[in-house]
């Protein structure tokens, strides 16, 4: 495991997104491809298309208390998953290490701009995120063939 797994899964999450949104306005292949190539991909931010996302199941799947039990903290999971793809993409990698931390830990990250913030993950750790990414891939994927086929 890489922080480049953890990277891919969630661009593949915020793809999955992308196709959510565009589904969402047109049935045509074509049609969605140039609406997340010109619009989607490149003009909303992460945050963006959860808002998107949640305003579409908001839309399609009126009953709270049915989104509520089928859906809960779907918000803050996705928010969740991109600080940690955050973490993953633009913090160092911390190389002073004792030999227990090396052989304790697969990857430490530091952040640049506070150098005493180091976060350790053990490869448990990172299955564990790639799970929770993969989790919300398929409830995304599952949602969009309910509500449009």
């Amino acid at each position: 495991m890489v922080r480049g797994d953890v990277i891919n899964y969630t661009i593949l999450l915020e793809r999955l997104m992308d196709d959510f949104i565009a589904t969402a306005f047109s049935d045509n292949q074509d049609k969605k491809l140039e609406l997340i190539e010109m619009l989607i991909s490149e003009g909303m931010t992460y945050s963006s298309k959860v808002k998107v996302v949640l305003r579409l199941i908001r839309r399609h799947i009126p009953d709270e208390n049915k989104r509520t039990k089928r859906f809960p903290g779907l918000k803050k999971q996705l928010t969740d998953i991109a600080d940690e793809r955050n973490v993953f993409a633009h913090q160092i990698l911390y190389l002073n290490l004792t030999k227990e931390q090396m052989a304790a830990f697969d990857i430490c990250l530091v952040n640049f701009k506070d150098l005493d913030k180091v976060v350790c993950y053990t490869t448990k750790d990172i299955v564990g995120v790639l799970e929770r990414v993969q989790k919300y891939i398929d409830l995304l994927a599952d949602i969009r063939r309910e509500i449009w086929g």
